[in-house]
Order: structure tokens, then sequence, then C-alpha cells
């Protein structure tokens, strides 16, 4: 894995794609940083909490094993098209996690203005409550994409010469 030699890396594409555990190698770091970057740089912007600081650290973990348990559901090493099958599903997936999360929210939002008028303008349980529903929701994309990627893996045709 290359870090700053762009000449180097570029003559092993050059040679033939990447073997698919130096490509999860470089996915794996490029969303860890993207991930750090945002979920600790909000932070800075916004006023954290306590819990916000653990549903941070709870995403990266969360990114890390949910894309190394789908790595493994796409059978590994010789499994066919990672990259590929990572990014698209996941795409299609997050759109639905996410639609899933803001309706969630939403119902939150709604019950807490309803109880406690004013309790959602500051720190308070509202922000608790829409932490754990990040995280949850991370979680199920993670977990459902190993699932889909399974299932991909599983019916894809076995031909070595595509890999």
């Amino acid at each position: 894995m290359f870090f700053w030699n762009v000449s180097a890396l570029k003559q092993q594409l050059a040679a033939g794609p990447l073997p698919p555990r130096a490509a999860l190698k470089y996915v794996l770091a490029f969303l860890v940083v993207v991930s750090l970057i945002v979920e600790f740089g909000l932070q800075y912007a916004l006023p954290a909490t306590a819990m916000d600081h653990v549903a941070a650290v709870a995403n990266v973990i969360i990114l890390v094993f949910g894309t190394l348990l789908a790595y493994a559901a796409n059978g590994g090493d010789p499994g066919m098209d990672f990259l590929g099958r990572y990014v698209a599903l996941s795409w299609v997936l997050g759109i639905r996690v996410f639609v899933g999360m803001v309706a969630l929210l939403a119902v939150a939002l709604a019950y807490f203005e309803a109880t406690a008028p004013g309790s959602t303008d500051g720190p308070g349980p509202f922000d608790t409550i829409s932490a754990i529903i990040a995280v949850l929701a991370n979680g199920i994309l993670y977990w459902r994409l190993a699932v889909h990627i399974r299932q991909v893996a599983s019916t894809a045709p076995d031909d070595s010469s595509t890999r």
C-alpha cells in the first residue's frame, strides 16, 4: 500500500488490477480517514456532548468491522468484484437506511416537541436519541450490506477468469 508515492502506485495500477486485499486496504483507509474527518470535524463546528463522542467512535468502528464483514461475505480474497458490489450496494442501501433514519428522527422530534416544547433546541435527550438512531442505522446499513453481498456472491457465476 502506498501512502505518498503516486508514481509507484500508477505503475502498479498500469500493470493490472489491484488484488482484492490491496483494494480493501485502500477503501478502508479512505473511508476511515473521511469518517474521522466527518465524525470529529462536526464536533468542532457544533456543540458536542459525550454521547456525540461515543457515537462518533462507534460509527468509525462499525465502518471498519462492517467493511471487513462485507469483504468476508463476498468470499474474501478469492471473491469477485468486491469494490463494485460494495459501492453499488452501499449506495442503494444507504438511501434506504437514510430514509428510515429521517423518518425515525422526525417521529422523535415530534414526540419531544409535543411533550417538552423547546427541548430540542440544545443538548438534551433528543440529541442522545438522535445519536443512538444514527449509530443503529449505521449498524443496520453494514449488516444488510453484508447480507446482500453474500447473496450476490453466492449466485454469481464462478468464472475465475473475471476475478
